[in-house]
């Protein structure tokens, strides 16, 4: 018997028993909750992929653009891809920001990262008269953006194709264009392949797992640090 209000009252105070069953949603949601983790588990691929995929951008290129920047991180893959681009015709210049040091490069045991960009670029055919290294320090990719942006303005650049890697572009596109569009500045992103992380089972690689977690977390911290940073 289930009882209810002032039927409940009266029963306690007449000594019936009172059931205390009630419709439990809590135990049909826990319920769904294990459906749902139980088919994710027996399939998990697409939402793997699927989150993998949030994090890159891939995107048909310019013919041309005033100027190709890459952006420092991975730098072997990325220059050489910006050496590629140069001489395909697509930029008249390669840019690049000066990124902070460590102690190694500062005691002259290991080169900058922009130095290892200009030799690779340089080995590649890009001539030293093509190639600009941004005065100044970056630390990020909201600073790259801000050093570009305003390199671009000052030499009157209105079209700019960045260069990335396939995990990091999502993020990078977003906070160049919110940088750069409204000063007037075009955002491409050239995208560079990473094996470890394209792959259909990047999880399964240490590489691969590092830099999706790393990326999402910084992705997240980007959409709400720079939130405010006007589009």
């Amino acid at each position: 018997m289930v009882l209810r209000g002032a039927e409940t009252l009266d029963a306690i105070q007449n000594g019936a028993p009172v059931s205390t069953k009630k419709p439990s949603r809590i135990a049909a949601l826990i319920l769904c909750a294990l459906a749902l983790l139980a088919v994710l588990l027996a399939n998990p691929d697409p939402l793997l992929h699927s989150w993998r995929n949030r994090l890159q951008h891939w995107e048909e290129l310019p013919r041309r653009a005033d100027a190709v920047f890459i952006l420092l991180g991975d730098v072997v893959p990325r220059a050489t891809y910006a050496a590629m681009l140069a001489r395909e015709g697509r930029a008249p210049l390669v840019a690049m920001g000066t990124p902070g040091t460590n102690a190694a490069c500062e005691l002259g045991l290991l080169p900058r990262e922009e130095e290892i960009a200009c030799r690779i670029l340089n080995r590649l055919g890009i001539p030293d008269s093509a190639v600009v290294v941004l005065p100044g320090t970056v630390e990020s990719t909201y600073d790259e953006a801000v050093a570009a942006s305003s390199w671009a303005v000052a030499h009157g650049l209105e079209r700019v194709l960045f260069v990335t890697s396939s995990c990091h572009a999502s993020r990078a596109r977003w906070i160049l264009r919110r940088v750069c569009v409204p000063k007037g500045i075009v955002v491409h992103l050239a995208t560079v392949p990473v094996p470890e992380v394209d792959s259909a089972r990047w999880w399964l690689t240490e590489k691969g797992l590092i830099t999706v977690f790393t990326e999402t977390v910084k992705t997240a911290f980007y959409r709400l640090h720079y939130r405010s940073v006007a589009t």
